[in-house]
């Protein structure tokens, strides 16, 4: 329900004033007038208030320090093979196992001498 619109509170209590004697509509005019004005202002405080937030808030959106390295785009991804090779590392090292490096080619003397 609105305060200050035609159909509002205040409107609602002046329209109501007219069953009112004279010096009863005096007194009770006088009072309804400050309460709106007082609402009135309160309303004009809050919006000001509120503008200003806003206003902080889109300055602070919109501000860009030029001088930051921009994001690394992210280019590619990973072979499937390399996936699945990191996959089976996965599952067996939460087996228990390790990963050893070692030449890419056995020679006869690691295989079968030593």
């Amino acid at each position: 329900m609105s305060l200050l619109g035609r159909k509002g509170l205040f409107a609602e209590y002046l329209e109501g004033m007219k069953t009112l004697g004279k010096e009863e509509r005096k007194a009770f005019g006088k009072e309804i007038n400050s309460l709106k004005a007082m609402a009135e202002t309160r309303l004009k405080e809050l919006e000001d208030r509120f503008a200003e937030e806003e206003k902080k808030k889109e300055e602070e959106r919109s501000w860009v320090d030029i001088t930051m390295p921009g994001k690394p785009p992210v280019v590619g991804r990973k072979h499937p093979i390399t996936q699945t090779f990191d996959e089976i590392i996965r599952i067996f090292s939460s087996l228990g196992f390790s990963v050893a490096e070692g030449p890419n080619i056995e020679t006869e003397h690691y295989n079968f001498e030593l």
